[in-house]
Protein backbone atom coordinates (compact mmCIF):
# COMPACT_ATOMS: atom_id res chain seq x y z
CA UNK A 1 0.00 0.00 0.00
CA UNK A 2 1.08 3.20 -1.10
CA UNK A 3 2.13 6.18 1.26
CA UNK A 4 -0.53 8.41 0.97
CA UNK A 5 -2.75 5.09 1.53
CA UNK A 6 -1.02 5.03 4.69
CA UNK A 7 -2.16 8.49 5.44
CA UNK A 8 -5.28 8.01 4.37
CA UNK A 9 -6.12 4.87 6.48
CA UNK A 10 -6.31 4.94 9.91
CA UNK A 11 -7.04 2.01 11.33
CA UNK A 12 -8.19 2.83 15.06
CA UNK A 13 -11.68 2.50 15.72
CA UNK A 14 -12.57 5.68 17.74
CA UNK A 15 -16.01 7.13 19.47
CA UNK A 16 -16.86 9.30 16.71
CA UNK A 17 -18.35 6.12 14.62
CA UNK A 18 -21.17 7.00 12.34
CA UNK A 19 -23.31 3.85 12.92
CA UNK A 20 -22.73 1.03 15.46
CA UNK A 21 -23.15 -1.36 12.74
CA UNK A 22 -23.14 -2.32 8.68
CA UNK A 23 -25.62 -5.16 7.69
CA UNK A 24 -24.14 -6.05 3.83
CA UNK A 25 -26.22 -8.38 1.88
CA UNK A 26 -23.04 -10.85 0.27
CA UNK A 27 -25.24 -10.20 -3.53
CA UNK A 28 -23.89 -6.65 -3.01
CA UNK A 29 -19.97 -8.38 -3.09
CA UNK A 30 -20.90 -11.00 -6.13
CA UNK A 31 -22.36 -7.33 -7.70
CA UNK A 32 -19.47 -5.69 -7.04
CA UNK A 33 -16.94 -8.18 -8.00
CA UNK A 34 -19.31 -8.74 -11.17
CA UNK A 35 -18.57 -4.73 -12.37
CA UNK A 36 -14.71 -5.06 -11.89
CA UNK A 37 -15.02 -8.13 -14.02
CA UNK A 38 -16.83 -6.61 -17.23
CA UNK A 39 -15.06 -3.00 -16.60
CA UNK A 40 -13.50 -1.15 -19.53
CA UNK A 41 -9.80 -2.31 -19.64
CA UNK A 42 -8.66 0.60 -19.25
CA UNK A 43 -9.60 1.28 -15.56
CA UNK A 44 -8.09 0.03 -12.91
CA UNK A 45 -11.18 -0.21 -10.81
CA UNK A 46 -14.60 0.42 -10.59
CA UNK A 47 -16.95 2.85 -8.41
CA UNK A 48 -20.90 2.31 -7.64
CA UNK A 49 -23.96 3.58 -5.22
CA UNK A 50 -24.88 1.76 -2.50
CA UNK A 51 -28.46 1.31 -1.22
CA UNK A 52 -31.01 -0.27 1.42
CA UNK A 53 -32.05 1.29 4.90
CA UNK A 54 -30.75 2.82 7.20
CA UNK A 55 -31.51 4.58 10.80
CA UNK A 56 -29.37 7.15 13.47
CA UNK A 57 -26.79 3.76 14.25
CA UNK A 58 -27.41 0.69 11.44
CA UNK A 59 -27.02 0.33 8.25
CA UNK A 60 -28.18 -2.23 5.68
CA UNK A 61 -26.67 -2.32 2.59
CA UNK A 62 -29.21 -4.08 0.38
CA UNK A 63 -28.47 -3.34 -3.74
CA UNK A 64 -25.85 -1.53 -5.36
CA UNK A 65 -25.44 -0.19 -9.32
CA UNK A 66 -22.40 0.84 -11.35
CA UNK A 67 -21.62 4.47 -11.91
CA UNK A 68 -19.19 5.30 -14.89
CA UNK A 69 -16.68 7.41 -14.14
CA UNK A 70 -13.53 8.79 -15.18
CA UNK A 71 -10.28 8.93 -13.00
CA UNK A 72 -8.16 11.03 -14.72
CA UNK A 73 -6.66 14.79 -13.51
CA UNK A 74 -9.86 15.39 -12.48
CA UNK A 75 -12.86 13.10 -11.71
CA UNK A 76 -15.77 12.63 -13.40
CA UNK A 77 -19.24 11.28 -12.66
CA UNK A 78 -22.04 10.36 -15.04
CA UNK A 79 -24.97 12.14 -13.21
CA UNK A 80 -27.19 10.80 -15.92
CA UNK A 81 -26.48 7.23 -15.67
CA UNK A 82 -26.65 7.91 -11.81
CA UNK A 83 -30.12 9.72 -11.64
CA UNK A 84 -31.44 6.87 -14.03
CA UNK A 85 -30.63 3.82 -12.23
CA UNK A 86 -31.51 5.19 -8.66
CA UNK A 87 -35.22 5.97 -10.42
CA UNK A 88 -35.46 2.58 -11.66
CA UNK A 89 -34.45 1.29 -8.45
CA UNK A 90 -36.56 3.70 -6.41
CA UNK A 91 -39.56 2.38 -8.83
CA UNK A 92 -39.09 -1.08 -7.54
CA UNK A 93 -37.86 -0.34 -3.93
CA UNK A 94 -39.32 3.22 -3.04
CA UNK A 95 -37.91 2.89 -0.17
CA UNK A 96 -34.47 2.09 -0.39
CA UNK A 97 -32.22 5.20 -0.30
CA UNK A 98 -28.45 6.14 -1.32
CA UNK A 99 -26.11 5.01 1.84
CA UNK A 100 -22.84 5.06 0.57
CA UNK A 101 -20.24 4.05 -2.29
CA UNK A 102 -18.25 1.09 -3.17
CA UNK A 103 -14.71 0.83 -5.08
CA UNK A 104 -12.03 -1.68 -5.65
CA UNK A 105 -9.25 0.30 -4.60
CA UNK A 106 -8.30 3.45 -2.61
CA UNK A 107 -6.63 6.19 -4.61
CA UNK A 108 -6.15 10.12 -3.88
CA UNK A 109 -9.46 10.67 -5.18
CA UNK A 110 -11.24 8.16 -3.23
CA UNK A 111 -11.75 11.28 -0.92
CA UNK A 112 -13.26 14.10 -3.65
CA UNK A 113 -15.66 10.82 -4.12
CA UNK A 114 -16.34 10.44 -0.88
CA UNK A 115 -16.94 13.97 -0.24
CA UNK A 116 -19.40 13.82 -3.42
CA UNK A 117 -21.44 10.82 -2.28
CA UNK A 118 -21.67 12.53 1.22
CA UNK A 119 -23.24 15.82 -0.45
CA UNK A 120 -26.17 13.73 -2.25
CA UNK A 121 -27.30 11.69 0.61
CA UNK A 122 -26.70 14.31 3.41
CA UNK A 123 -25.19 12.25 6.29
CA UNK A 124 -22.01 10.09 6.24
CA UNK A 125 -21.76 7.78 3.67
CA UNK A 126 -20.65 4.09 3.88
CA UNK A 127 -17.57 3.08 1.97
CA UNK A 128 -17.30 -0.28 1.13
CA UNK A 129 -13.82 -1.72 -0.58
CA UNK A 130 -13.58 -4.73 -1.86
CA UNK A 131 -10.38 -6.04 -3.56
CA UNK A 132 -11.08 -8.22 -6.64
CA UNK A 133 -7.90 -9.95 -7.23
CA UNK A 134 -8.56 -12.38 -4.24
CA UNK A 135 -4.61 -13.56 -3.85
CA UNK A 136 -4.92 -15.41 -0.62
CA UNK A 137 -8.94 -14.53 0.42
CA UNK A 138 -11.60 -11.97 -0.40
CA UNK A 139 -10.10 -8.71 1.02
CA UNK A 140 -13.26 -6.80 2.10
CA UNK A 141 -13.12 -3.85 4.44
CA UNK A 142 -16.13 -1.32 5.69
CA UNK A 143 -15.19 2.53 6.25
CA UNK A 144 -16.59 5.52 6.97
CA UNK A 145 -15.17 9.56 6.55
CA UNK A 146 -14.08 11.59 9.14
CA UNK A 147 -13.34 15.16 8.97
CA UNK A 148 -9.16 16.28 9.03
CA UNK A 149 -9.72 20.06 10.54
CA UNK A 150 -6.38 21.97 9.76
CA UNK A 151 -7.27 25.43 10.10
CA UNK A 152 -8.77 26.43 6.48
CA UNK A 153 -6.33 24.97 4.46
CA UNK A 154 -8.40 21.54 4.22
CA UNK A 155 -11.94 21.65 5.06
CA UNK A 156 -13.24 18.90 3.22
CA UNK A 157 -10.67 16.45 3.86
CA UNK A 158 -11.35 13.12 4.88
CA UNK A 159 -9.11 10.07 6.63
CA UNK A 160 -11.08 6.74 6.02
CA UNK A 161 -11.73 4.88 9.68
CA UNK A 162 -13.01 1.15 10.08
CA UNK A 163 -16.71 0.52 10.89
CA UNK A 164 -18.11 -2.92 11.78
CA UNK A 165 -19.65 -4.93 9.78
CA UNK A 166 -21.57 -8.41 9.26
CA UNK A 167 -24.07 -10.42 6.66
CA UNK A 168 -27.67 -10.80 6.30
CA UNK A 169 -27.27 -14.33 4.63
CA UNK A 170 -29.52 -17.12 4.34
CA UNK A 171 -28.58 -21.09 4.72
CA UNK A 172 -28.03 -21.10 0.57
CA UNK A 173 -26.10 -17.23 0.79
CA UNK A 174 -24.18 -18.72 3.77
CA UNK A 175 -22.82 -21.56 1.87
CA UNK A 176 -21.48 -19.36 -0.64
CA UNK A 177 -20.00 -17.19 1.41
CA UNK A 178 -18.18 -20.12 3.05
CA UNK A 179 -16.93 -21.19 -0.48
CA UNK A 180 -15.52 -17.65 -1.38
CA UNK A 181 -14.20 -17.43 1.94
CA UNK A 182 -12.06 -20.59 1.45
CA UNK A 183 -9.37 -18.59 -0.45
CA UNK A 184 -7.28 -20.42 -3.39
CA UNK A 185 -4.97 -22.77 -1.17
CA UNK A 186 -7.66 -25.57 -0.66
CA UNK A 187 -7.58 -28.18 -3.03
CA UNK A 188 -9.68 -27.45 -5.42
CA UNK A 189 -12.61 -29.09 -5.61
CA UNK A 190 -14.44 -30.33 -8.92
CA UNK A 191 -17.58 -29.11 -10.30
CA UNK A 192 -20.51 -32.27 -10.97
CA UNK A 193 -24.24 -31.54 -11.89
CA UNK A 194 -26.19 -30.59 -8.69
CA UNK A 195 -23.00 -30.52 -6.19
CA UNK A 196 -24.82 -27.14 -5.00
CA UNK A 197 -27.71 -28.79 -3.86
CA UNK A 198 -25.89 -31.96 -2.55
CA UNK A 199 -23.78 -29.95 -0.21
CA UNK A 200 -26.88 -28.13 0.79
CA UNK A 201 -28.40 -31.31 1.45
CA UNK A 202 -25.65 -33.10 3.52
CA UNK A 203 -25.86 -29.55 5.72
CA UNK A 204 -29.43 -30.34 6.54
CA UNK A 205 -28.96 -34.01 7.25
CA UNK A 206 -25.85 -32.85 9.47
CA UNK A 207 -28.10 -30.78 11.55
CA UNK A 208 -31.19 -32.82 11.70
CA UNK A 209 -28.94 -35.75 13.10
CA UNK A 210 -28.14 -32.63 15.62
CA UNK A 211 -31.39 -31.90 16.70
CA UNK A 212 -31.99 -35.89 17.07
CA UNK A 213 -29.11 -36.42 19.30
CA UNK A 214 -30.43 -33.75 21.41
CA UNK A 215 -34.00 -34.97 21.59
CA UNK A 216 -32.14 -38.38 22.04
CA UNK A 217 -30.21 -37.12 25.22
CA UNK A 218 -33.36 -34.76 26.63
CA UNK A 219 -35.39 -38.55 26.48
CA UNK A 220 -32.83 -40.36 28.28
CA UNK A 221 -32.53 -37.83 31.12
CA UNK A 222 -28.92 -37.35 30.24
CA UNK A 223 -29.58 -33.30 29.70
CA UNK A 224 -32.29 -30.83 30.60
CA UNK A 225 -34.64 -30.08 28.16
CA UNK A 226 -35.35 -26.51 27.34
CA UNK A 227 -39.21 -25.41 26.23
CA UNK A 228 -37.90 -22.71 23.95
CA UNK A 229 -36.11 -25.40 21.74
CA UNK A 230 -38.85 -27.52 22.22
CA UNK A 231 -41.20 -25.44 20.67
CA UNK A 232 -38.84 -24.65 17.92
CA UNK A 233 -38.75 -28.31 17.16
CA UNK A 234 -42.60 -28.42 16.97
CA UNK A 235 -42.60 -25.05 14.76
CA UNK A 236 -40.72 -26.71 11.96
CA UNK A 237 -41.97 -30.06 12.45
CA UNK A 238 -45.62 -28.73 11.87
CA UNK A 239 -44.69 -27.03 8.29
CA UNK A 240 -43.25 -30.09 6.99
CA UNK A 241 -45.70 -32.15 3.96
CA UNK A 242 -47.44 -35.41 5.99
CA UNK A 243 -48.20 -36.83 2.70
CA UNK A 244 -46.03 -38.04 -0.54
CA UNK A 245 -48.57 -36.02 -3.21
CA UNK A 246 -48.03 -33.28 -1.25
CA UNK A 247 -43.90 -33.11 -0.91
CA UNK A 248 -43.98 -34.14 -4.55
CA UNK A 249 -45.92 -30.80 -4.95
CA UNK A 250 -43.84 -28.96 -2.97
CA UNK A 251 -40.58 -30.01 -4.36
CA UNK A 252 -42.04 -29.83 -8.49
CA UNK A 253 -43.09 -26.00 -7.84
CA UNK A 254 -39.79 -25.35 -6.13
CA UNK A 255 -38.05 -26.73 -9.30
CA UNK A 256 -40.05 -24.84 -11.76
CA UNK A 257 -39.45 -21.54 -9.59
CA UNK A 258 -35.54 -22.07 -9.43
CA UNK A 259 -35.89 -22.57 -13.18
CA UNK A 260 -37.58 -19.65 -13.75
CA UNK A 261 -34.88 -17.92 -11.64
CA UNK A 262 -32.09 -19.45 -13.58
CA UNK A 263 -33.57 -18.26 -17.08
CA UNK A 264 -34.17 -14.55 -15.81
CA UNK A 265 -31.01 -14.06 -14.50
CA UNK A 266 -29.45 -15.23 -17.88
CA UNK A 267 -31.87 -12.86 -19.54
CA UNK A 268 -30.92 -9.76 -17.33
CA UNK A 269 -27.26 -10.61 -18.35
CA UNK A 270 -27.83 -10.75 -22.22
CA UNK A 271 -29.79 -7.48 -21.57
CA UNK A 272 -27.07 -5.75 -19.85
CA UNK A 273 -24.01 -6.55 -22.44
CA UNK A 274 -26.66 -5.68 -25.34
CA UNK A 275 -26.85 -2.21 -23.44
CA UNK A 276 -23.16 -1.76 -22.72
CA UNK A 277 -22.51 -2.43 -26.59
CA UNK A 278 -25.14 0.38 -27.33
CA UNK A 279 -23.50 2.55 -24.88
CA UNK A 280 -20.18 2.20 -26.46
CA UNK A 281 -21.92 3.04 -29.81
CA UNK A 282 -23.32 5.83 -29.34
CA UNK A 283 -21.95 8.64 -30.52
CA UNK A 284 -22.39 12.27 -28.32
CA UNK A 285 -21.23 13.87 -25.84
CA UNK A 286 -21.75 12.40 -22.25
CA UNK A 287 -23.18 14.46 -19.35
CA UNK A 288 -21.25 14.74 -16.33
CA UNK A 289 -19.82 16.45 -13.38
CA UNK A 290 -16.67 17.27 -12.20
CA UNK A 291 -15.95 16.11 -8.68
CA UNK A 292 -12.91 18.72 -8.04
CA UNK A 293 -11.57 19.99 -4.59
CA UNK A 294 -11.63 23.52 -3.82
Amino acid sequence: MSSYNDLLLFNIPTSDEPYDVVELNPYVILNILDHHLRRDTTLDRVIGALLGRKNEREVQVKYCFPVPHKDEQEIAVDMDFYRNMLKLHNEVHPLDVIVGWYSTGLRESSVLLHNFFMKEIGASPVHIVVDPTIKERMDIHCYYGAPIELGNFIQNMHIFKPLKYNYTANIQEKVLLETLFQGRDNTPVPVKNLSSIAHLIQELLDMINNVQDYVQSVISGDREGSYTIGSIIEEVLSLLPTDESEFNKIFSSGMQDLLMVTYLSNLSKKHLKMAEKLRETMQGETTSVNVTHN
